[in-house]
């Protein structure tokens, strides 16, 4: 009988960040964070989404913000020293998942703090839960090879293995050479596009089985960039 995995995001960030940056899990704590959310299947599962926040020995003021979107409303939030703090987001989710794909979109994330701090961002849906470790400065980077795992199929065709791209500068040239075919965009071939800063950009596999998933796509960029990958609703067995 097979079942779906409980935990079916499979937050591949932290692998990724681990192939860029294997300096130590320390550089997850910065005063600066950009991320990209993925999207979810909403029929399985995609709300509530959370911001969670952890302060050492300073206390913390923090603001979150979409630099593309001045729609937005901007968080601020107070964090003393040694505690935590949680942001709900849900209320935006709509404009914070990156989708629809092939598009570039405003959904960025950025996170400044006053002090040090740790974040992760998290789908708490009893189904489908799962939580994405940001890594602050030590996320960001020109070249990123991204990895899946290939043996696991993924549930629902509207599921499939995903890869989002946020921007930190105007002005960035994006360029994407996957290793199996994307949705609009097929194996081997270069593709590009340019994204402002908090511009986000969204990818999704053609394919829900293991081997079809773009384990070793390489993207490179002019300026800094975060990569988010995504593994949602996974067979597990």
């Amino acid at each position: 009988m097979q079942h779906i995995a409980r935990k079916v995001l499979c937050s591949l960030i932290l692998a990724l960040w681990i192939l860029v940056f294997p300096s130590g899990a320390s550089a997850q704590l910065d005063t600066e964070f950009w991320f990209v959310a993925p999207e979810i299947w909403a029929d399985h599962g995609d709300a509530p989404i959370l911001l969670r926040f952890s302060a050492l020995d300073e206390a913390a003021e923090v603001t979150v913000d979409q630099p593309a979107n001045p729609g937005f409303p901007v968080q601020n939030l107070s964090i003393p020293a040694s505690g935590t703090a949680t942001l709900d987001l849900t209320a935006w989710l709509g404009i914070i998942e990156n989708k629809p794909s092939n598009q570039v979109l405003a959904r960025g994330l950025r996170i400044v703090s006053s002090a040090p701090i740790t974040v992760y961002y998290e789908v708490n849906h009893p189904e489908n839960t799962d939580i994405f470790t940001l890594k602050g400065g030590a996320s960001l980077g020109t070249q990123f090879y991204v990895p899946f795992q290939t043996n696991l199929t993924n549930n629902f065709t509207q599921s499939t293995a995903g890869i989002d791209v946020i921007a930190t500068s105007d002005g960035t040239e994006v360029t994407v050479v996957p290793t199996e075919n994307l949705n609009g965009h097929p194996a081997g071939v270069a593709f590009s596009f340019t994204l402002n800063a908090g511009e986000t950009y969204g990818m999704r596999a053609s394919a829900t089985n293991g081997p079809g998933h773009p384990s070793g796509t390489l993207i490179t960029s002019n300026h800094p960039i975060a990569v988010t990958v995504s593994d949602d609703s996974v067979l597990n067995g």
